[in-house]
């Protein structure tokens, strides 16, 4: 007869294994919704330098750029994200995406969108190299 507490442990690592494999494929799912919803005009690597850009009265938001991300809150992304620029007194070329993502997916770009900051990379192009 197996111990309850070997039982527990297997159970635990199923789940956590099962929680791992889905939140890779939410990453991956929201890299691919990156792509088709947001880099046309955010670009591939969220510099705000999408093709689509160029037609915009309005930049769009540069996600590279650490200290503006940084003033933006997760919440206030979301409601972006979901309801559109106008929503947030911010340009109303950016397009409300809530019939298109559903809620989780939508917080999962927020993740992969606030991933865009490198501070690590940041600090390499602001600090002057020492001789």
């Amino acid at each position: 007869m197996m111990k309850p507490a070997y039982l527990l442990c297997v159970a635990a690592l199923a789940v956590g294994l099962i929680s791992s494999l889905t939140s890779s494929a939410i990453a991956e799912d929201a890299g691919q919704n990156y792509q088709t919803f947001c880099a046309l005009c955010h670009g591939p690597s969220g510099g705000g330098d999408g093709a689509g850009a160029a037609t915009l009265q309005v930049r769009p938001r540069n996600f590279t750029d650490c200290g503006r991300m940084r003033r933006v809150s997760e919440e206030e992304a979301y409601n972006v994200i979901r309801n559109g620029g106008a929503a947030a007194n911010l340009s109303a070329d950016m397009p409300p995406w809530r019939d298109s993502l559903t809620e989780d997916e939508t917080r999962a770009l927020v993740r992969y969108v606030q991933g865009f900051c490198n501070d690590n990379q940041s600090a390499k192009m602001t600090k002057p190299e020492k001789p």
